[in-house]
C-alpha cells in the first residue's frame, strides 16, 4: 500500500475579482422513470458577501414594488381566496432571489447542448434560457453555494 502524498498548501491570494470554473451535475428524468446524471461546466465570478446582500435587497425592493403595484391595480379583500398564497409567495421570492443571484454570478458555461445536439454558446439569452430550466437552475444554485464553502473539514 502506497502512502498518500501530502498536498502542498500555498498562500492565500486576495483577489476579489476572481472567476472560477465549477462543474455541477443535474439529474434529469430519463426513459422508463430513470434519472440521468449530466454535467454543466459553470464559470462563476467571486461576489463579496456585501454584494450578495445587495442583490437580496435589490430583489426585495423589486418584490415590494410589485406588491404595491398589485395592490393598486387589483384590490382583493377576499381572505378565503388568499389561503395558501403566503406559501406560494415565499417560494416565488426564494426562486426569484436564486435567479437574481445566479444572473449576477454566472458568467459562462459549457457542456450544454440544444435539443438537436448542437453546442449552446454562452450569451445573455442562452443564460436566461438555462436559468429558466428547473434542473439546471437548481444544480447551478446548489453548486454555487457549495463553491462558497471553502473550508476543508480536516483543518482548523
Amino acid at each position: 500500500m502506497t502512502k498518500p502524498q501530502k498536498q502542498q498548501i500555498g498562500e492565500f491570494v486576495l483577489n476579489n475579482d476572481a472567476t472560477y470554473d465549477w462543474t455541477v451535475y443535474p439529474e434529469i428524468p430519463g426513459k422508463g422513470g430513470t434519472r440521468v446524471k449530466v454535467k454543466i461546466g459553470a464559470t462563476f465570478k467571486h461576489v463579496t458577501p456585501e454584494r450578495r446582500v445587495a442583490v437580496l435587497e435589490e430583489y426585495r425592493n423589486l418584490v415590494k414594488e410589485r406588491a404595491k403595484k398589485r395592490d393598486r391595480d387589483e384590490p382583493n379583500d377576499d381572505q378565503d381566496s388568499n389561503e395558501g398564497n403566503d406559501d406560494i409567495e415565499a417560494v416565488r421570492q426564494a426562486l426569484g432571489f436564486e435567479g437574481s443571484l445566479l444572473n449576477e454570478v454566472l458568467i459562462g458555461f459549457k457542456y450544454v447542448r440544444d435539443v438537436h445536439g448542437n453546442a449552446v454558446e454562452f450569451n445573455e439569452e442562452t443564460k436566461a434560457s438555462l436559468l429558466a430550466n428547473s434542473w439546471a437552475r437548481d444544480a447551478l444554485f446548489r453548486g454555487y453555494i457549495k463553491s462558497l464553502g471553502s473550508r476543508e473539514d480536516s483543518g482548523n
